[in-house]
């Protein structure tokens, strides 16, 4: 067996990703390593912890990692400054990196989901489904019995039509008032001449 390199140590390759997925929601597809690796400094300083003399070579060896996948590229522009730029794929990629994507049923990438990933998109859903039940028990009278979760997505449909029509109606009563105060204005200024 030859020797085997070993894997950043996940928090920081973890802080490499953080960074790296900001960027991409962000909708940037370069930034330099310098920046990069500032963005893992204050990572590493907002969390209180002493910074290390070797934070650079620990973001290499992430990037590395990274390149490997083909999900970023180093480049070195003239004045030998070192850019990376995220792949088409690793745009995607960052940009749902550590968020839980929603998929339809119907959908193939819902198919291809393993017993890990569906049980974390459960998860997800289930604390955002007792958030929306906890908030409706609170701020509407009406549901504040409300236990069933099962439940919550014909109320939220409900509350998105309500929502939708009332938006018509404020948006016709903005335009009428509208209509109404031009002709106010054309009134008097027929009375003034």
């Amino acid at each position: 067996m030859g020797f085997k390199r070993p894997r950043p140590t996940c928090a920081r390759f973890e802080r490499v990703l953080n960074a790296l997925a900001v960027i991409a929601r962000n909708k940037h597809s370069s930034v330099s390593l310098s920046d990069l690796v500032e963005k893992v400094k204050d990572s590493i300083v907002l969390d209180l912890l002493p910074l290390n003399s070797g934070v650079k070579a620990r973001v290499l060896k992430a990037l590395k990692v990274e390149r490997l996948a083909r999900r970023i590229k180093l480049v070195q522009g003239q004045r030998g400054a070192v850019m990376l730029y995220l792949t088409p794929y690793g745009l995607r990629y960052f940009w749902t990196y550590g968020a839980v994507v929603v998929y339809e049923k119907d959908e193939a990438m819902f198919q291809r989901l393993t017993i890990k990933e569906l049980r974390k998109e459960t998860r997800a859903l289930d604390s955002v489904l007792l958030e929306i039940r906890d908030i409706l028990r609170e701020y509407h009278p009406r549901y504040s019995s409300l236990s069933n979760v099962e439940d919550i997505p014909d109320i939220v449909t409900e509350v998105i039509k309500k929502t939708d029509t009332l938006g018509e109606q404020y948006t016709e009563l903005t335009s009428m008032l509208a209509k109404e105060r031009a002709e106010e204005r054309a009134l008097l200024s027929s009375r003034l001449t």
